[in-house]
């Protein structure tokens, strides 16, 4: 018998690799990553960035009907995921299951049960979004890279033949693509900073958790005891403790607090001029603020007085990069406008006469139009909810800036 080797003038093997396998036609097609979701079967209330409709409890995540996020930055970008989520003591509404920030939904389910769906994600966060009032529970989520291949052939040349030795040859040759950016999905650099509002600075507040007795020019009714700040009986409308050079001077903040309420009610202000929401039950509150005049952070009794302890004091400046007028506030769900028509702008340092790709995301959407300017171009707006992509063609150099007829409404992912 001849010898298979010397005889044959081509011989081709089946093999192909992919992701440290080697495959000999396709691979099998029910291939799959690891688990990538942490805390799936939230038996721990962790490892979620939970919306304000959400809570984790008794093995599951629960909405109570209101719209918000549940997101876990758990995945890839452009990558195809299969997804496995249980739903269960559905009341009203929509769960929306997203790979990603957008409103592309791999699954949207109204009725109870256990539901797999298939997609491509567009950036790094996994969403379960409550939508129309959704009112249930959410447990078992899961989320692994689905590796399932197939087999695809593409001719790689223009004509072949035959030839006298019986082999296969290419009768025209190609040379290699000599044009750029020829299906113009070229993009430049991400221009904007903390796009998503997520950034937060240093701590401004020094001895917050009133470990030592110092740093807080503390009133007749406070004194600093077992590291709280504990107050009896403060009168109605009186200062209960100052610290000085803490907010900056007409910045948005983010403030965190620890308080027992006896009785009574309490606020902390900004500035002399800042303002704060008033807090009348116990708990642990983190509010978004702006900052007034002067940087002193001032503890204050409310209606009725207060009696009571406070710790773990935090102030943070957020919004960084961002200039906010007169009706836009900043808090974990990104820029929010409240029926004014001033500006929300960022200097991006755009060059006059090129093309610019912005996009954004509408996450709450109440009434009126938001307007979107670049470098000098506009005409662009929004009055609805969803992602949102526009082209802009800059006249000049400058701001991005979001402004409108009394848009009142959250923004995020910029």
């Amino acid at each position: 018998m001849s010898n298979l080797l010397k005889d044959a003038s081509i011989l081709l093997t089946p093999t192909g690799y992919d992701n440290g396998r080697m495959n000999a036609i396709k691979p099998y097609k029910d291939l799959y990553g690891p688990e990538l979701v942490t805390n799936g079967d939230f038996a721990t209330n962790s490892d979620w960035t939970v919306g304000s409709s959400w809570t984790i409890s008794g093995g599951s995540a629960n909405c109570d009907g209101g719209t918000s996020n549940l997101d876990q930055a758990s995945i890839v970008t452009n990558t195809k995921y299969k997804v496995t989520v249980t739903v269960s003591n559905i009341t009203t509404g929509t769960l929306a299951v997203r790979l990603g920030g957008s409103n592309v939904d791999v699954l949207s389910l109204t009725e109870n049960g256990t539901y797999t769906g298939y997609g491509l994600s567009n950036s790094d966060v996994f969403r379960l979004r409550s939508q129309s009032g959704f009112d249930g529970s959410v447990d078992n989520v899961s989320v692994v890279e689905d590796l399932s291949g197939d087999f695809n052939f593409e001719r790689g040349s223009a004509a072949t033949r035959v030839n006298a030795q019986g082999l296969v040859e290419n009768v025209q040759i190609i040379s290699s693509e000599l044009v750029s950016n020829g299906d113009f999905s070229q993009i430049g650099t991400e221009e904007v900073l903390n796009g998503n509002f997520s950034q937060e600075g240093s701590e401004l507040v020094t001895n917050g958790d009133f470990a030592t007795d110092s740093d807080w020019s503390l009133q007749s009714s406070a004194s600093i005891s077992q590291n709280k700040l504990i107050v009896s009986n403060a009168a109605q409308n009186t200062t209960i403790a100052t610290q000085s050079s803490v907010a900056p001077t007409q910045k948005p903040c983010k403030l965190q607090f620890d308080i027992v309420v006896n009785t009574g009610s309490f606020r902390i202000l900004l500035g002399s001029s800042g303002t704060s929401t008033t807090v009348t039950e116990s708990g642990t509150y983190t509010l978004y603020e702006t900052s007034g005049n002067f940087g002193t952070l001032t503890l204050q009794a409310r209606d009725g007085g207060f009696d009571g302890s406070i710790d773990n004091i935090s102030v943070k400046e957020v919004g960084q990069d961002w200039s906010l007028g007169d009706g836009w506030t900043i808090s974990n769900l990104g820029a929010t406008c409240s029926d004014l028509n001033n500006n929300l702008t960022q200097d991006v340092g755009v060059t006059a006469g090129k093309v610019y790709k912005v996009t954004l995301d509408v996450t709450d959407y109440i009434s009126g139009t938001l307007a979107i300017d670049i470098g000098g171009s506009s005409n662009q707006t929004a009055t609805s909810l969803g992602s949102k992509t526009f082209y802009f063609t800059t006249t000049s150099t400058g701001l991005l800036r979001f402004y409108g007829g009394a848009f009142r409404g959250t923004i995020s992912n910029i």
